[in-house]
C-alpha cells in the first residue's frame, strides 16, 4: 500500500472517530438514545421502584431460605448481634493478617448462615405440626363432634404439664357434673342442689371469673348463688356445659399423652412432600457446616505453613551483651 493510501485511510479513520464522538456527544446532550426510547416503551411504564425504601424491598423479591443471600444479613436481622458475632469469633481465634483476617471473617459468616439454616429448618417442621389442628386431634382419639369442637390448644402440644393434683380435682368435678345432668332438667334454682357438687360449683365460679362476668357466682362469704344466676339457671347451665369440656381434657390430657405423641408421629411422616423438601435443606445445612469447617481448616493449614517457614529461615544470633574476644598477640622477646 503507498503512503498516499495509507494517509488517505487514516484520514477516514480520524473522520469516522470524529463523528463517533460527535453522535456519543449528541447521545449524553439528549439524555435518551432509540434503543432507550424502545425499551422504555417496550416497559410499558414498569420501571421498577423509584424510592429508595421500595428499591430496598424489592431486592428482596426472591428471597426463599436465605442460604445463598448476597447480603450478609437479612431484613429482620438483628446488626448489632451479627457485630458481636463477628467480634466473638475474631477474639477466639486471633487473627494475624490480612489473609487470616479473611479467613476468620468467611468462617464466621459461614456460621452465622449455619444459625439462620437451623432456625428456618426448626420453623419449617413446626410448622408441619401446626396444620395439625387440636380439633383434627381430638377426632383422631376417638371423641365425638362436641368434644372436638371443644379441643383445647395444647392438646397437640406435648409439653404442656398438667399437676397430677388438678388433673384428679378435674376428673372429680367432671363426675359431678355428670351426676348433676342426670337430673339437671328439672332444676329451676342451681342455688338449691349446688352444695351437693362442691368441686364442680367452686370450678364454675373461677370460670365464671375468667370469663370477666360483671356478676361472680357466689354472694360473699360464699353462701349462696348470687341471685342474678339463680335468675337464669339456663344461662348458667350453658357455662356447666362449656367447662365440662374443660374439665374433661384437664382430667384425661396426661392419659392421652402417648397417643397424641402415636398420632402425631404418624401425621407429620405421612408428610411425603413437606419432608421431601426439608431433607434437601438438611443436606444445605450440612453444606453448609463443612464450609465452615473447611476454613477452620485452611486457617490452621495456613498458620502450619507459616510456622514451618518462619522454623526454616536462619536466625540471627542476639547481639546484645555480645563482646569481641581480644585477640592473641604472639610478641617475640
Amino acid at each position: 500500500m503507498s503512503n498516499s493510501k495509507k494517509v488517505e485511510k487514516q484520514a477516514q479513520l480520524d473522520s469516522n472517530a470524529s463523528e463517533d464522538s460527535q453522535l456519543q456527544s449528541d447521545v449524553n446532550a439528549r439524555g435518551e438514545t432509540t434503543q432507550l426510547a424502545k425499551d422504555r416503551k417496550a416497559a410499558h411504564g414498569q420501571t421498577g421502584p423509584k424510592t429508595q425504601r421500595g428499591k430496598w424491598h424489592s431486592k428482596w423479591n426472591a428471597l426463599k431460605h436465605g442460604r445463598y443471600a448476597k447480603s450478609t444479613l437479612l431484613p429482620f436481622e438483628d446488626e448489632v448481634a451479627f457485630k458481636q458475632h463477628l467480634r466473638d469469633i475474631r477474639a477466639a481465634l486471633l487473627p494475624d493478617n490480612y489473609v487470616e483476617q479473611q479467613i476468620v471473617d468467611e468462617y464466621a459468616h459461614a456460621l452465622w448462615r449455619l444459625q439462620r439454616q437451623e432456625n428456618r429448618t426448626a420453623y419449617e417442621r413446626e410448622r408441619i405440626l401446626e396444620k395439625l389442628t387440636p380439633e383434627m386431634m381430638a377426632g383422631m382419639l376417638g371423641l365425638n363432634d362436641e368434644y372436638c369442637i371443644a379441643a383445647p390448644d395444647y392438646l397437640t402440644d406435648l409439653k404442656k404439664k398438667i399437676p397430677k393434683s388438678q388433673a384428679i380435682l378435674a376428673n372429680a368435678a367432671e363426675e359431678q357434673y355428670q351426676r348433676l345432668m342426670q337430673g339437671a332438667k328439672g332444676i329451676t334454682n342451681f342455688n338449691l342442689v349446688w352444695r351437693q357438687f362442691p368441686d364442680l360449683f367452686n370450678a364454675l365460679g373461677a370460670y365464671i371469673d375468667r370469663l370477666g362476668s360483671m356478676r361472680p357466682l357466689f354472694t360473699p362469704g360464699q353462701k349462696d348463688l348470687d341471685i342474678a344466676w339463680q335468675q337464669h339457671p339456663e344461662e348458667l347451665k350453658q357455662h356447666l356445659v362449656a367447662l365440662s369440656k374443660e374439665l374433661f381434657y384437664m382430667a384425661n390430657f396426661n392419659e392421652f399423652k402417648p397417643q397424641i405423641r402415636l398420632y402425631m408421629e404418624s401425621w407429620y411422616f405421612a408428610q411425603h412432600h413437606e419432608l421431601k423438601r426439608l431433607e434437601r435443606e438438611d443436606g444445605g445445612l450440612m453444606g453448609e457446616r463443612k464450609h465452615a469447617n473447611a476454613m477452620l481448616d485452611k486457617l490452621m493449614q495456613l498458620r502450619k505453613t507459616q510456622y514451618t517457614l518462619w522454623a526454616a529461615t536462619p536466625k540471627e544470633l542476639p547481639m546484645h551483651g555480645f563482646v569481641v574476644p581480644k585477640e592473641i598477640g604472639f610478641r617475640e622477646d
